[in-house]
């Protein structure tokens, strides 16, 4: 079984799932926004400690990133349609794609989670080694769709 087969086969489950980590950034964002501080971390050096830190407001820039990114290849893939229960046939080639959208909204809701608990002091750095899985993870289906065409 190729690819195609196995992501159409699996589509219903990796949609769910992807549509749970996409809104999920939100959700943690919002379960703790009244408690979050006015100044909050806003981007993390390569060992996960905070280098830069900005309004609480900025907080929402990695959930509205990772929603745009799970809408736009949601429409790229035909997922929208195919929800909607519009005919939608999976277009070859784009199958990593639809996986990308699962690593992207696990690294959002990790760097979402992680900024929250760095701005309130439950923790000083976000884990180097869980950002670099996650990132790796993201990687695998990005090379897979960046070779498709060559």
């Amino acid at each position: 079984m190729d690819l195609h087969s196995w992501i159409a086969l699996l589509r219903l489950p990796i949609e769910i799932v992807a549509a749970c980590l996409a809104v999920l950034p939100a959700l943690v964002l919002l379960r703790a926004w009244s408690s979050l501080p006015g100044e909050i971390p806003v981007h993390f050096g390569f060992t996960g400690r905070p280098d830069r830190w900005g309004g609480r407001w900025q907080a929402w820039i990695v959930p509205l990133v990772g929603l745009g990114i799970y809408c736009a290849f949601s429409v790229a893939t035909g997922s929208w349609n195919w929800l909607l229960g519009r005919p939608a046939e999976l277009p070859r080639g784009l199958e990593p794609m639809i996986l990308l959208r699962l690593s992207i909204g696990a690294l959002m809701t990790y760097i979402t989670w992680g900024t929250v608990r760095v701005a309130l002091k439950e923790a000083e750095r976000l884990d180097w080694r869980i950002l670099l899985g996650i990132i790796g993870l993201t990687a695998v289906p990005a090379i897979a769709l960046a070779g498709i065409g060559h």
